[in-house]
């Protein structure tokens, strides 16, 4: 139950919010992941699991997250992935931030 306890406390600690650092921090790697896929014809599977891996570790949005274990999931049992492939999955997982983010704004009247 600790654990549990402790993931929550982490959770909310890390949350990304616009202008947080944390969220700055998804974008310039996201971005960077992205220009790198773009430029690529066929990746690695392990390079894209690689960094996929880092894009999940600097978010707790679920959205996000969701969007990254999806791409994680498609690419597993390949050898090589296309680079543009990678890059819409990356541009996704940015556009799932955004709209994280947007629903955070948002205030629900009684």
């Amino acid at each position: 139950m600790s654990n549990l306890i402790t993931d929550t406390q982490t959770e909310t600690k890390t949350r990304t919010v616009p202008g947080s650092l944390v969220a700055e921090q998804f974008l310039v790697e996201a971005e960077r992941i992205r220009c790198l896929a773009a430029g690529q014809q066929i990746m690695t599977q392990s390079r894209c699991v690689d960094h996929l891996l880092d894009l999940l570790n600097l978010t707790a949005e679920p959205a996000v997250r969701a969007v990254l274990e999806s791409c994680l999931s498609d690419i597993r049992h390949r050898s090589a992935v296309e680079g543009s492939s990678m890059a819409r999955g990356v541009a996704l997982a940015v556009a799932a931030l955004h709209v994280e983010a947007s629903y955070e704004d948002l205030v629900v009247a009684p």
